[in-house]
């Protein structure tokens, strides 16, 4: 099930912070190097959880890491936008197919989609924690979740023609991260083929001529819901 509810985007001034800029590498490359700078500190809202590069605008997400609220912060040409309050939930993970468009997730199925600075809700129907998304080039978007400690079982959701559907529940524990093609959790590792995510057990193995352990992982697919 998939909520759809628009959001208006917080329009706000941030606090002049500081320009980034290069230093001269002082061994022998004499490469040029990015500048490491405070873009933030010591912020009320929450912790911030996860960023993504909009174009020149990094965003970052995050909040309350109980039961909320989230946090958003934009930054760019030195000026950092907080919005301490973007959602009731917190946001533990953002990413974007492209500049203009990206998605975030959190507790209790949360999704935030925005496209041109247009936000919308598409919460799905599960009380898991989404902790990863992935929004590939192909128009489908994975989040990647786990259900707590009561039942401890993962769950994958995919968004296909603007719809959200449950690929894959009760998986055994927690899945954190779902990155390029790759899900990665709680003694669980799955990558996509094209078709299904195949799971990675990696296994020990006694090797009967030296008597010593080795490691094999065994692939096998995972069944949908």
């Amino acid at each position: 099930m998939t909520i759809w509810m628009t959001l208006a985007l917080v329009a706000c001034n941030g606090d002049t912070t500081g320009d980034s800029g290069t230093d001269s590498d002082s061994g022998t490359t004499g490469v040029d190097v990015p500048d490491f700078f405070l873009m933030a500190d010591d912020l009320d809202s929450g912790m911030l959880l996860a960023s993504w590069s909009d174009g020149d605008t990094m965003i970052s997400v995050g909040g309350d890491l109980g039961s909320g609220p989230g946090t958003l912060t934009r930054y760019a040409d030195g000026e950092l936008c907080i919005e301490a309050d973007v959602h009731d939930r917190g946001l533990w993970w953002i990413h974007g197919p492209s500049d203009g468009e990206w998605y975030a997730v959190g507790f209790e199925g949360r999704i935030l989609h925005s496209v041109d600075g247009e936000r919308t809700v598409e919460d799905v129907d599960t009380e898991a924690t989404l902790y990863g998304v992935w929004a590939g080039d192909d128009g489908v978007v994975w989040a990647v979740g786990w259900t707590g400690t009561g039942t401890n079982e993962g769950e994958i959701w995919q968004r296909v023609d603007g719809t959200w559907s449950l690929h894959t529940g009760g998986l055994p524990g927690a899945l954190f991260k779902v990155w390029d093609g790759w899900i990665v959790g709680d003694d669980q590792i799955y990558q996509w083929d094209g078709d299904t995510w195949v799971s990675h057990d990696t296994v020990w193995l006694l090797d009967d001529d030296t008597g010593e352990l080795y490691e094999e992982t065994v692939a096998s697919d995972l069944a949908q819901a």
